[in-house]
């Protein structure tokens, strides 16, 4: 910002090292002010990063047959939760996996109407020490349980 670029290009590799996820989420505007007409390109690992660049605006590198291809959205994704984002476009799973198998063999239970068997209590007791009451698979399994009550 110091030498105030003008109709640059300005390379930048991953800015989020270091960088606590609030202000990730503001590099790319505080970026956006530096000089006129400048080109950033910015590498990164960020999903927050990524969540907060317009979809025409990523690039994103993959290996396909030993060749490394850039690719673009075409149109806007479907969903650019960060959650979604690491999974889906950083393939990379972000829950654990033993509780994803815990959460798993407790549904299967739940639609078969044998949750509260031995095994769903287990089961239950042992989701309910990774997670809370309130998370996220418990508002659906009540919603569906209200469902199911209907």
């Amino acid at each position: 910002m110091i030498l105030n670029p003008q109709n640059s290009i300005i390379l930048i590799d991953e800015p989020e090292i270091a960088l606590h996820p609030k202000w990730q989420i503001e590099i790319m505007k505080l970026y956006s002010n530096i000089g006129k007409n400048n080109q950033f390109i910015v590498t990164t690992h960020s999903p927050f990063i990524i969540s907060q660049t317009h979809y025409k605006s990523l690039i994103f590198l993959l290996k396909e047959s030993e060749k490394i291809v850039a690719k673009q959205f075409a149109k806007p994704p479907l969903d650019r939760d960060i959650n979604t984002l690491i999974k889906t476009v950083m393939g990379a799973d972000y829950f654990p996996e033993k509780l994803q198998k815990l959460q798993d063999q407790y549904r299967e239970l739940f639609d078969n109407k044998k949750e509260e068997s031995e095994e769903g209590k287990k089961l239950k007791k042992e989701i309910l020490e990774w997670e809370s009451p309130d998370s996220s698979f418990w508002q659906g399994i009540n919603f569906d349980r209200e469902l199911r009550n209907l």
